[in-house]
């Protein structure tokens, strides 16, 4: 017997793959099992309000809005070939170097236009020099040349007057230039050795990041300090914004997240612990399902204030928690398994009561015998199962550009990583030593789970759509909790889970949770 043919329009297959009716009872029970863990996650926060979201937390109420207002975005070409795009090499990342090096900014931003040209002339010159590694040889020699006077007049004299030259051997792209660009060469690195800062720490510092960074990086570097500000106090703002973000406040597109959270503007401890207290409220709500409509709006709001003023320590659970929610907030999630729904049941059985002196008819039966199906609970029950399998097709493919993944080292770098692990308890140490000396043991076991996982990231955003649907789901529920076990990450790994049940029917959800529940 041979599958009846579709005889639908493809118009009509799309909309009802999209909009089909669905058993609300999905959502509701993903509602309950994401806010038990929303309710956790957030419980805990309680033990560390102040560090985590006070005004002198961990990651301090000043840092984050100078981020949320003042970050700069720099606009890249759209274009994918194209190899102009600059990563800004201003500064040092080191505090010490930074610092030395701002200062050099500022001594020469005191300086005419034409006197920091003049100052800037010797890295110009080396700079456009078109000779492979011309730039970095010719840094490097006036970092060699020492600060007493009459020594760097000896060694700059050398330059011009190759008989002189008995140390210190100066680059060949030196030697190739006639007598008057050499004459040229030494005024322009004179000037440039003067301008150096006095202290032999702090030059070194300058004379490291000048060598340091790519050609490009530099070019832009000199076209920053060519043309700072004459107003001294609109040069004193560009460099302090130089100085907190390592770019120009100019050259941005746009500045600053449009985030919000509650926590930008509740700050008094006092204030906040009764501000926390109402969101936990708030979301024991929603768990249980009570006024869903309002209380799954406002338990998103207030996860997002608590992941906006913590971006210090995003991750993974945190997008999922967000996902999760967004989706609940959309589909109808308390009209099933909740406290709207049982006040729903009593309101139809009381009024359909009223109406049939005492009778229940046919079609308040039906509504209490289940949540009726709905178009809204099928879509955001589609959008979730299509943003899982898009979630593990772009995991799995960026894994295959990883060359630890070819070798198998994504095993040990997993099941070993201290950040995640748990390694600093003994007996897991102790256990993975002994796992070690077994070499085919452990080769065997890396490539299993590898592959399992590259099979599982790859393959289920395909056969989840096929009868192997079952096989696939309790092989993403293995895998995930094989992934918080070793790797610590349990919360992300229960929410993964979670994700997953959006391809359980709900029939099959109320049939084996609640058999003799009138959900």
């Amino acid at each position: 017997m041979t599958d009846a043919i579709d005889t639908r329009s493809f118009g009509r297959r799309w909309l009802d793959f999209w909009f089909s009716a669905a058993d609300p009872s999905t959502l509701g029970f993903m509602r309950i099992v994401t806010g038990v863990l929303v309710v956790y996650i957030h419980l805990t926060y309680s033990f560390d309000l102040q560090s985590f979201f006070g005004k002198d937390g961990w990651y301090g109420l000043k840092e984050v809005n100078a981020e949320r207002t003042s970050y700069p975005f720099t606009m890249e070409n759209l274009d994918w070939e194209d190899k102009n795009f600059i990563i800004p090499g201003y500064i040092p990342e080191q505090a010490h170097r930074r610092k030395a090096v701002v200062e050099w900014y500022r001594k020469l931003g005191e300086m005419t236009p034409a006197e920091r040209k003049t100052a800037l002339a010797y890295v110009q010159r080396v700079q456009d020099n078109k000779g492979l590694n011309a730039a970095r040889e010719g840094l490097q020699f006036a970092e060699r040349i020492p600060q007493n006077e009459l020594v760097r007049k000896h060694r700059l004299d050398m330059i011009v007057k190759p008989e002189q030259r008995v140390v210190d051997v100066v680059p060949g792209t030196i030697e190739v230039l006639s007598e008057k660009d050499r004459i040229a060469m030494r005024g322009e690195l004179d000037e440039f050795l003067k301008c150096l800062p006095a202290d032999p720490d702090h030059r070194t510092y300058v004379m490291n990041h000048l060598t340091e960074i790519n050609g490009p990086q530099r070019q832009l570097l000199l076209e920053f300090l060519y043309d700072m500000p004459e107003d001294a106090a609109a040069r004193a703002e560009q460099l302090e914004y130089l100085a907190y973000w390592n770019n120009e406040k100019r050259k941005a597109g746009h500045l600053g997240f449009p985030i919000f959270s509650i926590w930008f503007h509740v700050t008094d401890p006092t204030e906040m612990a009764i501000a926390h207290g109402v969101i936990l409220v708030i979301m024991v709500m929603f768990t249980i399902g009570l006024f869903t409509r309002v209380t799954s709006v406002l338990t998103w709001l207030a996860a997002v204030s608590y992941i906006h003023r913590t971006t210090q320590v995003l991750f993974g659970m945190d997008t999922m928690m967000n996902l999760l929610l967004i989706s609940l907030m959309i589909g109808p999630s308390g009209a099933a398994m909740s406290v709207d729904r049982w006040r729903a049941r009593r309101k139809a059985e009381r009024l359909s009561r009223l109406r049939n002196n005492g009778e229940l008819d046919a079609a308040t039966q039906r509504f209490l015998a289940m949540p009726p199906k709905t178009a809204s609970a099928g879509f955001v029950l589609r959008l979730v199962q299509i943003q899982f399998c898009f979630i593990y097709m772009s995991a799995g493919l960026s894994k295959l550009k990883g060359y630890s993944w070819w070798n198998h080292d994504a095993f040990w770098d997993t099941v070993a990583n201290p950040e995640f692990t748990m390694m600093h308890f003994p007996f897991y140490e102790k256990m993975m030593r002994e796992f070690v000396r077994y070499r085919p043991v452990y080769e065997i076991s890396a490539a299993i789970v590898v592959k399992f996982t590259l099979f599982m990231e790859l393959a289920l955003p395909f056969l989840v759509w096929t009868k192997l649907r079952p096989y696939m789901v309790i092989g993403g529920v293995l895998f995930h909790f094989g992934i918080g076990m070793f790797m610590g990450l349990n919360l992300f790994g229960l929410l993964m889970m979670t994700l997953l049940l959006a391809y359980i029917p709900g029939e099959v959800i109320r049939k084996q949770l609640f058999t003799d529940v009138k959900s």
